[in-house]
């Protein structure tokens, strides 16, 4: 059994008709997205930093509010949200004194949500 992993995806080759070469006895893998977020709490407001493993082309919003509390990130590798404590339209909630929460969405497409889109 032969694994063979490529920098290139379909998404990179959309020119080439078949990608990749069929090998009977190989199994090939696209190598996708990781995405590295963490949160730096601040007096007045989270910010969520984000380093993904390929360039990133698209939005990151509070869930529930992809037009009021959104940025637009374009081909980039690092960004990041920021989202204030008493902003009513980022919808950030206090679970506990001094502990506050939210949910993000990172969309691949600035306009079409999709099922790879992470929430």
């Amino acid at each position: 059994m032969v694994c063979r992993l490529s920098h290139h995806s379909r998404a990179t080759l959309t020119d080439v008709l078949d990608p990749y070469l069929d090998v009977p006895e190989a199994a090939t893998y696209e190598l996708s997205s990781c995405y590295n977020v963490s949160i730096e709490c601040r007096s007045g407001e989270m910010i969520t930093k984000i380093r993904t493993s390929k360039l990133f082309d698209g939005k990151v919003y509070a869930k529930g509010s992809p037009k009021s509390c959104s940025v637009n990130v374009n081909n980039s590798l690092e960004f990041d949200f920021r989202m204030g404590y008493n902003d009513l339209e980022c919808n950030v909630r206090q679970s506990a004194y001094g502990r506050y929460m939210n949910d993000i969405v990172i969309q691949h497409h600035d306009m079409i949500v999709t099922s790879s889109d992470l929430g």
